[in-house]
């Protein structure tokens, strides 16, 4: 019986240790990997953990107890079948290195696979599968904040005829992003001053030209003050003042150009000496110089008593030796032809506004006498303006462009009262910091800023690269919320893998309706409008057509104000009008010598008719 039960034990333990030289290191090798692959703990569950987390807890729980067992019986198994006495096997030891020897290899290269397909799962696998659900997700609603990246190259520049988009009653602006024309109401722009602001060459004097032209259409009278010469301008208020039936005056202060205009002939005596104290700096100033300012002024005052023209001035004071500084200065503006002709040729500014004029005039930011002069002529528009208020027909639309260089207090002053008889003022510049520092360094430029910033409630800003306009105009734009990821979970995995955690928090985020990095990325001819009680907008300009017949008849029409006076002294050679000719400038205009004087200047005669004019 016992050698029947031996026997029996013998070959049942003698088959599984025959069956384990097959496959035991095999199967061991199969749990290594997959061991490997989802590693070999943790071995407890967590409240925290996944679904499949969990499952792999269990898996390797029973793999490893699998490992446990599979020794257990094969040791068991092999000390059994050794205790017999049909026992031939070699020893447990001798077994299990030969095992080894045989087929360990199979162990460890399915351990190293194991760990190479778990790297390459969770570093590029895991996260593609992530990145997919993440875009896959049918997300919240979400805004998102500005960012320069985006912004530049987002708009573009847009080409239209505006005159297409005129309005009755509004001023048209330019096109919106959906291109659909954005206007401003034609009361609350005669009723409001306007400040431009913007780069050279960046849309200021398009959008002059457009609004210029509308509001001669709209019958109001126009100044226009250009410091720069532009190209397009005079024949835009040319032909829309033809088109209106409006008298249309070029006013070159600079020297040798067409236009004559006496600074301290028109308004009344105090007017008129204002403007003087102003120009030849005799104002009082707190020094021990007012006590010589007083006799200067004294001086100036009796000599406007006895006439108004620059020369008689001058004439006046010529022997007066507590005058000095006057007379320097009235022999440095006698000098200019400009200035320095009868008053009986001279322009008007009285006449222009009673008659609702369109004057176009042109200043000159390199000569000092000449930008003074504007400031004067600025000035007495401003005065007389209020002055005149009852006689005046039409509204007085008044651009002043390059304002940092023709600032003053009046025009501070007048920002606040303007209104009040029927003048709206429109003010351009290059950025907000031009009139913090004025060319007038008596100005207090904070107080002259806010002055402009508080009075000019339209606003209109071209792109650029000057920080505090952006952050103004950002400012003026007001606040938004929009509702943004705050915090989006990832979790770094085995093998440096990132993946989202499937969530996220959103919540509101306060931002500026027009950020910074939208006026730092406006192309050309692209602004940004401000009106009050609307939303701030991203408008864009277009040129306004003129045809080659208003050009050639506005440059034929200035050509003959250097026609040469029939007063003998006033002749000029016909070699002299051939040479004047070929320096003709790119605006079609040309220049002559201070020398050639003008008899029928187009400002001479302030009582043409309008046959007379419509033949010019």
């Amino acid at each position: 019986m016992d050698i029947f039960y031996n026997r029996i034990i013998a070959n049942f333990n003698y088959s599984l240790i025959n069956l384990a030289d097959d496959w035991f290191i095999e199967i061991i090798a199969a749990i290594i990997f997959t061991l490997s692959l989802i590693r070999f703990s943790p071995l407890g569950s967590q409240p925290d953990q996944s679904f499949h987390e969990i499952i792999f807890v269990k898996t390797r729980k029973i793999l490893l107890s699998s490992l446990l067992i599979l020794a257990i019986i094969l040791f068991f198994s092999f000390l059994l079948y050794g205790a017999s006495k049909e026992s031939n096997l070699p020893s447990f030891k001798n077994w299990i290195i030969q095992l080894i020897l045989d087929k360990g290899y199979m162990a460890i290269l399915s351990w190293i696979t194991g760990l190479m397909l778990r790297f390459i799962f969770y570093r590029y696998v895991s996260t593609f599968i992530s990145s997919i659900k993440k875009k896959l997700r049918f997300q919240q609603k979400n805004d998102e904040l500005s960012d320069i990246r985006k912004e530049v190259g987002k708009h573009e520049v847009k080409d239209f005829r505006p005159s297409k988009y005129y309005r009755k009653g509004q001023r048209f602006v330019g096109l919106d992003e959906k291109n659909k024309p954005q206007y401003i109401n034609e009361n609350l722009y005669r009723e409001t001053h306007h400040q431009i602001i913007g780069p050279t060459r960046y849309g200021k004097g398009v959008l002059l030209g457009n609004l210029i032209d509308q509001t001669i259409d709209a019958q109001d009278s126009v100044i226009y003050i250009d410091p720069k010469a532009d190209k397009f301008l005079p024949y835009i208020m040319y032909a829309a003042a033809k088109r209106n039936n409006k008298k249309f005056y070029f006013l070159s202060l600079r020297d040798g150009e067409p236009g004559k205009w006496q600074p301290f002939a028109g308004g009344n005596i105090r007017s008129a000496l204002d403007r003087a104290t102003q120009a030849f700096d005799l104002q009082e100033s707190g020094s021990d110089a007012d006590y010589y300012k007083t006799l200067e002024v004294e001086a100036l005052t009796k000599a406007l008593s006895q006439g108004r023209h620059l020369n008689a001035i001058l004439k006046h004071v010529e022997h007066n030796e507590h005058a000095k500084k006057l007379k320097s200065k009235l022999k440095q503006w006698a000098a200019v032809d400009t200035f320095s002709n009868s008053i009986k040729n001279s322009f008007s500014i009285e006449i222009a506004l009673v008659t609702g004029a369109i004057v176009y005039v042109r200043s000159d930011l390199q000569d000092k006498i000449v930008r003074t002069a504007t400031k004067t002529f600025i000035s007495e528009v401003i005065s007389e303006s209020r002055r005149l208020d009852p006689r005046r027909k039409d509204h007085l639309s008044f651009y002043i462009d390059e304002i940092k260089f023709l600032v003053s207090q009046e025009i501070s002053d007048a920002l606040a009262a303007a209104a009040g008889f029927r003048v709206n003022m429109t003010l351009a510049y290059q950025s907000l910091g031009d009139t913090l520092q004025p060319d007038d360094q008596r100005l207090n430029g904070k107080s002259l800023t806010d002055s402009i910033n508080i009075n000019c409630q339209l606003k209109t800003i071209h792109g650029g690269a000057h920080p505090e306009t952006a952050k103004y105009i950002s400012e003026m734009s007001g606040k938004i919320y929009k509702q943004v990821t705050k915090l989006e979970h990832t979790e770094i995995k085995d093998a440096g893998a990132e993946l989202w955690n499937e969530a996220r928090t959103i919540g509101s985020q306060e931002e500026r309706f027009i950020d910074e990095n939208i006026y730092y990325a406006l192309p050309k001819r692209a602004c940004i409008q401000y009106i009050p009680s609307e939303l701030t907008k991203i408008i864009f300009t277009s040129f306004v057509a003129v045809s080659d017949k208003t050009r050639k008849e506005l440059d034929e029409y200035i050509n003959t104000l250097y026609a040469p006076s029939s007063n003998a002294q006033d002749k000029v050679s016909q070699e002299s009008k051939e040479v004047a000719t070929e320096n003709r400038t790119e605006s079609g205009f040309i220049k002559l010598p201070p020398t050639f004087e003008s008899k029928d200047n187009i400002l001479d005669d302030l009582n043409f008719d309008e046959d007379d004019y419509e033949n010019s």
